[in-house]
C-alpha cells in the first residue's frame, strides 16, 4: 500500500474499507475518546460513517488531503490516524488546512504525535502550498495542545465547538502561517 508520508518511526498510508476494525478498536478506548465523546466508544454506525468520510475525502482530493492510518515502521502495528484536510468551515479551500490526530493510548507520550504532525505541517507548506495550518483541541486536552505547540502552532482563541459530541465543547484553536513556518523550520 502506497505511503503518503514516512518519518523515522511511522508511515502514513491511505485507509480502506477493511480498516473498520482498526477504527473500532481505537475508538473503543474510553481514554482515547475522553475529550471527544466524554469517553463513550463509537458504535458500529459511526465507525462505518467515519471510514466513509475518510474514503470520500481521499477520492475528492486525489489522496493529497484527508486522513491516513499511522503504522509503526518496525512492527507494522496500527498506531492511530492523522489528518490534514480543509477546515470544516471552508471545505473547498485547500490553502487553509486542519491538522488532527487520534492515537492509541499505548503510543501516547512517545513523541509520535509530534514527529508525524511536524512532518505533515512541513508537507502542507512545502508540497501542498498551504497558507495556514490550524488545529483544534478540547481545552483540557493538554497532550494535544502540547503537540500543537511543539509543531510551531500558536494559540489563537478559545470558543465552543458545536460538532463535539461531548457535553463540554470548549476548544482551543492554534495556527501557524506559511511565514511563521519559514522562520521556524528553515
Amino acid at each position: 500500500m502506497c505511503n503518503y508520508l514516512k518519518t523515522d518511526r511511522v508511515r502514513l498510508r491511505q485507509f480502506n474499507l477493511e480498516d473498520e476494525a482498526l477504527i473500532q478498536d481505537l475508538d473503543s478506548d474510553p481514554e482515547v475518546m475522553r475529550f471527544l465523546t466524554d469517553g463513550v466508544p463509537s458504535d458500529d454506525a459511526l465507525v462505518k460513517k467515519t471510514i466513509k468520510t475518510f474514503l470520500e475525502l481521499k477520492e475528492k482530493t486525489n489522496g493529497r488531503l484527508g486522513y491516513w492510518a499511522a503504522v509503526d515502521c518496525e512492527s507494522g502495528e496500527f498506531i492511530g490516524w492523522f489528518q490534514l484536510r480543509p477546515l470544516k468551515e471552508d471545505p473547498e479551500n485547500n490553502e487553509v488546512l486542519e491538522l488532527g490526530y487520534r492515537l492509541k493510548r499505548k503510543f501516547w507520550g512517545k513523541g509520535i504525535g509530534t514527529e508525524v504532525s511536524k512532518a505533515l505541517v512541513k508537507k502542507a507548506f512545502e508540497v501542498l502550498a498551504a497558507k495556514e495550518v490550524w488545529a483544534i483541541a478540547h481545552k483540557s486536552n493538554l497532550g494535544s495542545t502540547n503537540i500543537m505547540k511543539k509543531c510551531g502552532l500558536t494559540y489563537q482563541y478559545e470558543k465552543e465547538y458545536p460538532p463535539y459530541p461531548g457535553r463540554d465543547k470548549k476548544c482551543v484553536y492554534y495556527r501557524i502561517t506559511h511565514g511563521e513556518f519559514k522562520g521556524l523550520y528553515e
